[in-house]
């Protein structure tokens, strides 16, 4: 059995069919899948170039475009070709498309390819299969592997990328221009398709991006080339995009109507107002596509701090100091300043401008971080305005210019207030003049002095301090001693005589140097009559005379404020004897009205007396104490002129000033103490202030016996006044009889010596 199953072999007409059909199968793959292949990249080739003719798209996406055609071109051999090509075609699969086709074979072809794959196992099996295949062998010949495949799909697949080809041949020979710049474009080049409108953004030359200040506007201008064989676009549109998915679109305005010849672009504008988020969009316009613009919103640069860097000239004596500045500085002239700023975003430059000078400061960028920039203003000898204009590394500017205000402090002369205290407009040639005041500057006082000026003799300096030179202020003044005389010789610097005119200047001066011209500050003149002792003291007395009458007039309104009180006591008086009247009448209804409002109107009488007592105790205080004072400058005039005796010194403190002093700062208030509680105790209970009323009547009593005491004595002293105002009278007389006397004999002696 097995003899004959080794000596079996398929028909040699039927193992060349099935063989052949293999092939062509293998063909139809192959050509097929060629046909896939060529029908992708003539595709691709068209979207690539329309894609990029259309949107011009970066290098990189250009690689992933040319990735994209590779992975679907692989994918199309893959599975049009190898993944087919791999696959088995067993006979007996190709025998029964053979069948399929031709139904007059029936099932021989099949039988004979599966008994060459399986031999017979008999000798009966084996004549069958022999006459079968004999008979299949006939038949076979005639029959026609191409009916097998279905050629449509390979017709239509290849016709197409056939039309494909064809059309990127002849675009290539028709337009070998742009045939060529597509291949330097897919070679990623990054020039531009050469259009028929070409538009350009003037703001995004440079980069694609550009960064403007949160909630400002923006306006984008784009020019149309007109240049041939540009031609402008019917109109511009913008396209936009928001981060939040929003999208919209608008015309750009057109700028007038330019003229191919006389102007080389056609200029459109558009306004995005307060842009709040960042925005992308595209400027369309014709076959021109300016895509994927971006406005980005940043926050403005702004000033964080100021600080000036000083250095003082050298009459401030002042050590060089930095400190943070306002708005408005004030700087001393002659100062040596340095602005330094900080801000709160990288700088890429500053520009200041002294709108003072109309000059453009230079300015240094200070640190890695750019955040910090300083310039120079020089000696400040005026006022200066700086405007400073930021603008940072996004290009983006502050809204207003910083202003910086230096003001100059011009340097003020020194301040002299001073005057004299102790004596009057008339001193002796022998007074002592109290300077009283201060003599201040800002920065330093370098010298003052006192300068003593006899009718229009040339003025003698004195020194008024002896501080040292450089303190701000004096206050403690030297006495000016008209007596005083050289320390060296002894003799006297002021040579004084009754009836000269005296005039005391004091002036001071500073260390000031930056200008020329006198720096000196000087108080006003003080202006003295220079008199004799007795012409003093009758200046005096008169003055003692005006204080005596005035002291008489604040007697007499005290002893009218004494009076005032015993009135009240009279009412009360009255008051307890209308208590005391018959029943009967105070039972008579019209009679009671009428005296309750009699007692309402004593009351208020009463309490306004108080009152009025008690104002006037108060004022005849002052005015009490101002006599006093009055009395202490006779005295002091009197000690300063060094005129002064120990009796008449007795006489004005002892007997008047102190007197006085005791009644205005002693008895007074006291007085004034025991109104207020005669006052309180009456508002409560009037039938109550009998004892108060007594004891402010005590107290008053005291306080007019103190002032007549005094009053007494300033009569006696203005007798005495008047003796010696008499005695001086005679003096006087005496001295001009004796004038007249030597007068006539010395006209007698002229007269003999004459004949």
């Amino acid at each position: 059995m097995s003899t004959i199953a080794s000596n079996y072999r398929m028909p040699r007409p039927v193992a060349r069919k099935v063989s052949r059909l293999r092939w062509l199968v293998r063909g139809y793959v192959v050509l097929e899948s060629i046909a896939v292949v060529a029908l992708i990249l003539g595709l691709s080739f068209w979207l690539a170039l329309a894609l990029d003719w259309s949107f011009e798209p970066r290098p990189a996406i250009r690689i992933a475009v040319w990735v994209l055609v590779a992975l679907v071109a692989g994918w199309g051999l893959w599975k049009y070709l190898f993944s087919r090509l791999g696959r088995a075609l067993p006979a007996e699969s190709l025998a029964l498309l053979i069948e399929r086709q031709h139904p007059e074979l029936g099932d021989g072809l099949v039988t004979s390819v599966q008994a060459g794959r399986q031999p017979p196992t008999d000798a009966f099996e084996r004549k069958l299969v022999e006459t079968t295949g004999e008979r299949v062998s006939e038949a076979v010949r005639g029959a026609s592997l191409w009916s097998v495949f279905k050629p449509r799909p390979l017709v239509g697949k290849a016709l197409v990328a056939g039309l494909l080809l064809t059309s990127i041949g002849s675009f290539a020979m028709l337009n070998q221009q742009a045939f060529g710049f597509w291949l330097q474009r897919m070679n990623l080049s990054t020039a531009p398709w050469p259009r028929t409108v070409q538009l350009t953004a003037p703001a995004f030359v440079d980069s694609p991006i550009r960064s403007i200040a949160r909630n400002d506007s923006f306006e984008l201008e784009v020019l149309a080339s007109i240049v041939a064989p540009q031609e402008a676009p019917d109109y511009v549109e913008i396209r936009y995009r928001l981060a939040s998915g929003e999208r919209g679109r608008d015309r750009m305005v057109q700028v007038g109507r330019a003229l191919p010849g006389r102007d080389k672009y056609q200029k459109y504008r558009y306004q995005f107002e307060e842009v709040t988020r960042d925005l992308e969009f595209d400027v369309i316009g014709g076959d021109a596509r300016l895509r994927d613009l971006k406005l980005r919103t940043v926050s403005r640069p702004a000033v964080a701090s100021v600080s000036i860097a000083c250095e003082y000239p050298d009459y401030l004596g002042l050590a060089p100091t930095s400190f943070a500045s306002r708005v408005r500085q004030e700087i001393p002239e002659g100062t040596h300043a340095v602005c330094i700023l900080q801000t709160t975003k990288p700088l890429a430059r500053v520009r200041a401008f002294d709108a003072s000078e109309q000059q453009v400061l230079p300015t240094t960028l200070v640190g890695d971080s750019r955040q910090s920039c300083q310039f120079d203003l020089g000696s400040i000898t005026t006022d200066r305005l700086v405007q400073i204009e930021l603008t940072d590394t996004d290009g983006v500017t502050n809204r207003e210019p910083y202003r910086l205000n230096v003001a100059m402090i011009t340097d003020a002369l020194p301040e002299v207030s001073v005057s004299v205290r102790g004596v009057s407009t008339a001193v002796t040639p022998e007074a002592m003049v109290p300077l009283v005041g201060f003599v201040s500057d800002d920065y330093g006082i370098n010298a003052a002095w006192c300068e003593l000026q006899i009718n229009q003799q040339p003025p003698i300096r004195y020194p008024v301090s002896d501080r040292p030179v450089g303190v701000r202020k004096i206050t403690r003044l030297t006495a000016l001693d008209l007596a005083a005389g050289d320390a060296e010789t002894g003799v006297r610097k002021l040579r004084l005589v009754p009836g000269q005119k005296l005039a005391i200047t004091v002036s001071a001066d500073d260390a000031y140097n930056l200008g020329e011209g006198s720096r000196i500050a000087s108080s006003p003149r003080i202006a003295f009559d220079v008199v004799t002792p007795s012409e003093l003291r009758a200046l005096l007395e008169r003055r003692e005379l005006g204080l005596r009458q005035r002291f008489e007039a604040i007697y007499e309104k005290m002893v009218g404020t004494r009076e005032l009180l015993s009135r009240i006591e009279d009412d009360s008086s009255t008051q307890q004897t209308s208590d005391q009247a018959p029943d009967d009448e105070a039972q008579e209804g019209n009679g009671l009205a009428g005296e309750n409002i009699t007692d309402r109107r004593r009351h208020e009488r009463s309490r306004l007396r108080i009152t009025g007592a008690r104002q006037n105790t108060t004022q005849l205080a002052y005015e009490t104490l101002g006599v006093a004072e009055g009395f202490d400058e006779i005295v002091v005039e009197l000690v300063n002129n060094r005129i002064d005796t120990e009796e008449l010194k007795n006489r004005l403190e002892s007997d008047i000033s102190e007197p006085l002093g005791e009644v205005a700062n002693q008895l007074m208030p006291q007085l004034e103490i025991a109104l207020g509680d005669l006052r309180t105790v009456f508002d409560k209970s009037p039938e109550e202030a009998g004892p108060p009323l007594k004891l402010a009547q005590a107290r008053a009593d005291e306080v007019v016996a103190g002032m007549k005491a005094v009053l007494d004595r300033m009569l006696e002293l203005e007798s005495y006044n008047e003796l010696v105002e008499l005695l001086r009278g005679i003096v006087k007389e005496q001295d001009e009889l004796r004038q007249d006397t030597r007068q006539q004999q010395k006209n007698k002696l002229r007269n003999l010596l004459e004949d």
